[in-house]
């Protein structure tokens, strides 16, 4: 029964089927590439657009060596065009049609296809030579393939769907400190007992302790069964190249594992000390010696490991959870690994994830610059380093104030700045600039030469404008700044990608301190002060 379900929801897929920007390609019908499938070559990918009205821009984002999605650099080369009117005798009545041609690529890849800002391919492997059609039926929601390699990604796409599927499958979870508070709520009761005794998907509260611990000893005793992606993948097996299929076989069976591991560290674990049981912690590293710690942390060859997505982050996520057991640090762990190109890989991942809040960061980046060999993890990892030395030189950004105005960041000069990277939906950066930075900046007012920025990254600027020129957002000492969105040039520099983030600028304009700043007034008004003084004395040497 089973197997007949996931052939018939084949049979419908099967029926339905460093920033750079590349602008306006020149459309061909049905395009190839002529390359061979050895060594470099291109990748081709065109496309239909089907929609109501006037078609939008699509972005192509590619990445030849991925590190973590979420990086400003090292970046995806990024394609965008606006799709142009299809036309009849090149096969494309009705339609929009856009086309993009790839450099040469030596290895496998990741690209990702958006439209209207949503993701309809999110980091879909390729390889070289590979050429793809892709229509986009907005009319009918439904998204088609063709073209010489279409078998990779409508086998990729159905995996998609089908681990989907399995998280719709099953019931909401909820996790509570205690079941009977959280349905004391008589009505609140009625939905969720009505909700559970029919086949709708209903609600799973689960108490915290060893509620969560069963759930997590369940789902690692079902590991071995078959799952709806990787009967998806063994159909496809003879459609696809070894490579392509060792890949994506690691991409399941990584995610799988990983979803384990990262809800052991990050959420069962780091809560524990909020679970009164004084037996959970112990059962906990229990379960992590007998489950997690038996998990194969190789199950596939380096080869193959360093383009899997899910096995790079089963591997990272190993090191947290043994992290956590044994009190060690996640970076020693990992810089300890054997020496090679998913190491490289980890510490890239590593860095790209933590660098700002990481102890002895700058010493560790340097340790690690020492030892990486894989090219595209050297080339961010010496980004990274550069931009982030004290006394780094700082290019010349232009953010715009609440007023309209364009302003320059060198017009800070002559002052000692604490620069602050927030959204104004991050409750934890409102939090801290509500709680810490503001009384900092207040109690800082008789010090001519301090000054507090922020810069915020969203794009509503009427909202922002709002927030920012009230209480308790004013003072003499604070100016708000926006980037009008999370492309600024400013946010990819400084690799902000996650909020709050926060540095240092020193009266020269130039970086002080870039990363472990405290997030307590007291001990930031000590970095300002030593920044300060640090100025004062080369001032006085010159």
């Amino acid at each position: 029964m089973k197997k007949r379900m996931i052939f018939f929801f084949l049979g419908l897929v099967c029926l339905f089927g460093r920033v750079e920007i590349v602008v306006g390609q020149e459309v061909a019908g049905h395009p190839e590439s002529s390359a061979e499938k050895v060594g470099g070559a291109p990748v081709v990918v065109y496309g239909h657009i089907s929609t109501h009205g006037e078609p939008e821009k699509v972005v192509l984002k590619f990445w030849d060596s991925y590190i973590d999605e979420s990086l400003k650099d090292p970046s995806p080369l990024i394609f965008e065009m606006i799709p142009e009117q299809g036309k009849l005798f090149a096969g494309a009545p009705r339609t929009s049609v856009f086309n993009f041609d790839i450099p040469e690529i030596s290895s496998p890849a990741r690209l990702s296809l958006i439209y209207k800002d949503k993701a309809i391919l999110d980091r879909y492997l390729v390889e070289p030579g590979d050429s793809i059609m892709i229509h986009l039926d907005m009319k009918m929601n439904r998204v088609l393939f063709g073209g010489p390699s279409s078998d990779k990604f409508r086998c990729q796409y159905a995996i998609d769907l089908a681990i989907q599927e399995t998280y719709f499958s099953n019931p909401e979870k909820m996790t509570v400190s205690h079941r009977e508070k959280a349905l004391a709520n008589e009505e609140d009761r009625k939905v969720y007992e009505a909700a559970n005794s029919t086949f709708k998907r209903g609600l799973e509260i689960i108490e915290r302790g060893q509620d969560e611990l069963a759930l997590l000893i369940k789902k690692m005793e079902t590991l071995g069964n078959p799952s709806g992606a990787q009967e998806i993948l063994k159909f496809y097996k003879p459609k696809l190249s070894d490579k392509a299929f060792r890949i994506l076989e690691a991409d399941i069976r990584g995610r799988e594992y990983s979803a384990i591991t990262m809800s052991f560290y990050k959420y069962v674990y780091s809560f524990s000390p909020l679970v009164e049981d004084p037996e959970f912690i112990p059962a906990l590293d229990s379960f992590y010696y007998r489950y997690i710690h038996s998990i194969p942390s190789d199950f596939v060859p380096a080869h193959i490991g360093i383009f899997s997505l899910g096995y790079l982050q089963h591997r990272f996520d190993l090191e947290h959870a043994r992290a956590v057991v044994e009190k060690k640090d996640p970076y020693e762990l990992i810089f300890k690994l054997e020496k090679g190109p998913v190491r490289d890989r980890l510490l890239g991942m590593y860095f790209a994830r933590n660098f700002t809040r990481m102890p002895l960061a700058a010493e560790r980046l340097s340790e690690s610059l020492s030892e990486v060999k894989e090219k595209g993890v050297r080339d961010y990892l010496s980004v990274l380093l550069h931009r982030n030395t004290p006394g780094a030189p700082i290019p010349d950004f232009h953010l715009e104030n609440p007023e309209g105005e364009s302003v320059a960041l060198s017009s800070f000069e002559g002052k000692t700045v604490l620069l602050q990277f927030w959204t104004a939906g991050c409750k934890a950066s409102l939090n801290l600039m509500k709680e810490e930075l503001f009384p900092l900046a207040k109690s800082l007012e008789g010090n001519a030469d301090f000054l507090l920025v922020t810069v915020e990254a969203g794009n509503n600027g009427e909202y922002w404008k709002n927030m920012v020129t009230s209480a308790p957002f004013e003072g003499s000492n604070i100016k708000h700044l926006n980037t009008g969105g999370l492309s600024h040039s400013i946010l990819k520099h400084f690799n902000v990608y996650s909020f709050p983030h926060q540095l240092i600028l020193d009266e020269s304009g130039r970086l002080y301190k870039a990363e472990g700043l405290p997030m307590r007034k007291e001990l930031l008004k000590r970095e300002i002060e030593n920044a300060q003084s640090i100025n004062t004395n080369n001032k006085s040497q010159k």
